[in-house]
């Protein structure tokens, strides 16, 4: 027996099976007495009965005929699927208009929300706890591998693409003023289809960076220390009690910036070496 959803957006429970597929989402079908769009296709998604599917825990919408092709994990799931989590750099609290929350995928309007300064990963300011970490990766740099042999893969964002934005595949639109869809590589802005991501030419899947290419420093030559930087540094985290000239502290207890423990200088009092004795913690670590 059918019955009201009481979410107020048009949406009517016709059937109670949850139907769970390999990328986490949990569908229910549903239908819709409102013309909406399909968050994988961007048709239109409504009839009178058994119209579409919703998956009850990100909101993807999507057509019957979609279910088999989506590509887009749940964001239940979507955090057990980074190999390489690498945290948002947030921007302060705003009001952002015109977008879609990248976590709940609605629009972002009348409620606070925040940006990532580096790949452009919207969401409502109380959606931040799920959301997923998967920044673009600046320093992935391998010493075991000679730079020429090195390729770099899209980075690929969900929805808020540019108007008129074409699938690199299909060369149909893949963008939507009305619904979070389509995929953007951060580095180069090549757009896609996330259902034509796996058969994009093979001259398309290494990402070139765009028209910055030829002044462009590749995350492939470029490695950070780690071991001797605070999570302050790499996270993205600010806090109020430290500032660019008090980041850690030294094994004596003292304030040092970056630039202190990386010297060649001598810094303290008591003539604490720089890079030197940096250099040898490093090679004692490593068992070199």
């Amino acid at each position: 027996m059918a019955s009201d959803s009481g979410r107020g957006d048009g949406l009517v429970r016709t059937i109670k099976t949850t139907i769970h597929d390999n990328h986490g989402h949990s569908f229910t079908k549903k239908t819709f007495t409102r013309p909406i769009n399909c968050h994988h296709c961007t048709e239109y998604l409504w009839g009178f009965i058994n119209t579409g599917f919703l998956c009850e825990v990100c909101n993807f919408l999507v057509h019957e005929k979609c279910l088999k092709t989506i590509a887009n994990p749940c964001v239940g799931v979507a955090a057990t699927l980074v190999k390489n989590p690498v945290a948002h750099c947030w921007t302060e609290e705003k009001s952002i208009k015109g977008k879609f929350c990248n976590v709940c995928r609605k629009k972002m309007q009348e409620v606070p929300g925040i940006r990532c300064e580096v790949c452009d990963y919207f969401i409502h300011e109380h959606c931040q706890e799920f959301a997923v970490p998967n920044c673009v990766e600046g320093a992935t740099y391998d010493p075991w591998k000679a730079l020429p042999d090195v390729t770099t893969s899209h980075n690929y964002r969900e929805g808020n693409l540019p108007p008129n934005s074409k699938c690199a595949k299909c060369r149909k639109a893949c963008w939507s003023p009305d619904c979070l869809t389509g995929m953007r590589c951060c580095w180069c802005g090549l757009t896609v289809h996330s259902s034509c991501m796996a058969t994009v030419p093979e001259e398309l899947q290494v990402c070139r960076f765009g028209c910055l290419e030829p002044i462009f420093l590749p995350p492939t030559a470029v490695s950070i220390p780690r071991t001797q930087i605070s999570q302050v540094n790499f996270i993205g985290v600010k806090t109020k009690e430290s500032n660019i000239h008090t980041l850690y502290r030294s094994d004596d207890g003292k304030n040092l910036a970056i630039s202190d423990d990386w010297s060649s200088t001598v810094v303290g009092e008591g003539g604490t070496p720089g890079a030197a004795e940096a250099s040898r913690e490093m090679e004692e670590q490593m068992g070199i």
